[in-house]
């Protein structure tokens, strides 16, 4: 046993101080399989977590696991090939005990923040990930990696096609559409379809934005321009109605609806979202027609254990599958019910935002702006 009696700055020190009494009496297990281990240990924390939390109590074989957790460690340490499907076996048993009380399929959607600034390394990183992800595109966004740096596009668009990964788009600037009258934005939306299509080769078909943007007329819209489904969420100031079900349907003003996702992502770069997940996935079981999790983050820029999640997904379904947002609108069922929201209740944050700036005569600001976009 190790008593730690300082703090560390990352769990690689811990794990390093932890192994330090040991070091050199066996040979150094591969770096992914002992990514592996760790990640199972999460995983079960996790799973016991959430089995009290949906009011149940652990049926999980304490001994049969233990016999295979060791039997998988004792391979890695001698470098056997078994290593990985001892390991694997005892993911498949933390799968058997949640699906005890819940045997179908929750969702975990991945959901990568991109701008002109992450256009490198990082976002190739990101790209190249096994598990499902998508991106949030603006066509500003999409154009400047057509420009500076066309192999990330290409990558984009090949794992895009594959249906690899998912996508959802903005306007070019992410306009505030609020302020537009609907034909103006009808216009800047097909605008922006048809240049990311170029891009792409394909049309987008999920629109979603990070700065706030939605209005009660969005659901006529996007529909008239062939999206199949929106994001009903902002990362920015402002006020907006929830959705009653995280998958649901939006119906505008003139009684068109379309799908969308009512609820904001989890801050996949926060550790209290990973020391809450157990909850907040025994929430979405609870209360949710189909149980989900969003998790929203930059390129390369989340939480360690949010790559344990990742490994968990390679492994089992226990916590969540990773998927598209075009094949979670398509694959899951829709709870039989729709949401409509008044114009009243949304209120947009640009005036306060343009005072905090100190911008002069921001009331005028606003009304030129609207001007100009017709």
């Amino acid at each position: 046993r190790v008593l730690f009696r300082s703090r560390y700055a990352s769990r690689d020190q811990l794990v390093e101080a932890a192994l330090r009494p040991i070091a050199g009496e066996h040979r150094p297990v591969p770096t992914e399989l002992a990514a592996d281990f760790l990640a199972l240990g999460y995983c079960y924390l996790q799973v016991q977590l959430l089995t009290r939390q949906m009011r149940y109590s652990s049926s999980l074989d304490e001994v049969h696991f233990r016999d295979r957790l060791v039997e998988a460690a004792k391979a890695a340490v001698a470098g056997a090939p078994e290593a990985a499907e001892r390991l694997e076996s005892c993911f498949q048993l933390l799968a058997q005990e949640r699906d005890r009380y819940y045997p179908v399929t929750a969702y975990l959607l991945d959901w990568t923040l991109v701008a002109p600034t992450t256009l490198d390394a990082r976002l190739s990183r990101e790209i190249e990930q096994p598990a499902a992800n998508n991106f949030q595109l603006s066509t500003a966004t999409l154009e400047a990696i057509s420009r500076s740096a066309p192999q990330l596009l290409t990558a984009l668009r090949d794992r895009y096609r594959d249906g690899q990964s998912g996508l959802s788009l903005s306007e070019s600037d992410e306009l505030r559409l609020p302020l537009l009258c609907l034909e103006s934005m009808l216009d800047q939306l097909r605008r922006s379809r048809e240049q990311a299509t170029e891009c792409l080769g394909t049309a987008p078909q999920i629109y979603g934005r990070r700065r706030f943007g939605l209005s009660a007329q969005l659901p006529q819209v996007l529909h008239k321009l062939g999206f199949r489904a929106a994001l009903h969420a902002s990362l920015d100031q402002g006020r907006y109605p929830q959705g009653s079900q995280f998958k649901t349907r939006w119906e505008g003003l003139d009684g068109t609806a379309i799908d969308m996702i009512g609820r904001v992502p989890l801050d996949a770069s926060q550790p209290g979202t990973f020391l809450r997940l157990a909850s907040r996935l025994g929430e979405s079981m609870d209360t949710d027609h189909v149980a989900t999790l969003w998790l929203a983050h930059w390129p390369d820029h989340a939480s360690p254990w949010y790559a344990d999640l990742r490994r968990i997904a390679r492994y089992t379904h226990a916590l969540g599958k990773f998927t598209t947002l075009e094949k979670y609108f398509a694959e899951t069922d829709l709870p039989g019910q729709v949401d409509r929201f008044e114009a009243s209740q949304y209120r947009s944050p640009y005036l306060q935002q343009a005072i905090i700036r100190k911008q002069s005569d921001p009331r005028s600001e606003e009304h030129t702006s609207e001007l100009q976009s017709h």
